[in-house]
């Protein structure tokens, strides 16, 4: 894997965002947003909706309705 991919994987896990305590709250939702900023980046869309992240995917071609 390239490297920059560990340096970005490595941005998102020094945010503490794995916790129950509410002092953390604002850290889960940078967490969320820098998730859903990525998810942008590589093309897709997502809307950070803390603590819950919401991508919206494209149905193939062609795949019928679930």
């Amino acid at each position: 894997m390239p490297e920059a991919w560990f340096d970005e994987l490595a941005e998102l896990l020094r945010i503490p965002s794995v916790s129950a305590d509410p002092a953390r709250a604002g850290d889960v939702g940078d967490a969320a947003e820098w998730l859903a900023e990525f998810l942008r980046r590589a093309g897709g869309s997502a809307e950070a909706d803390t603590p819950r992240i919401e991508p919206e995917t494209a149905k193939p071609p062609g795949m019928p309705e679930a």
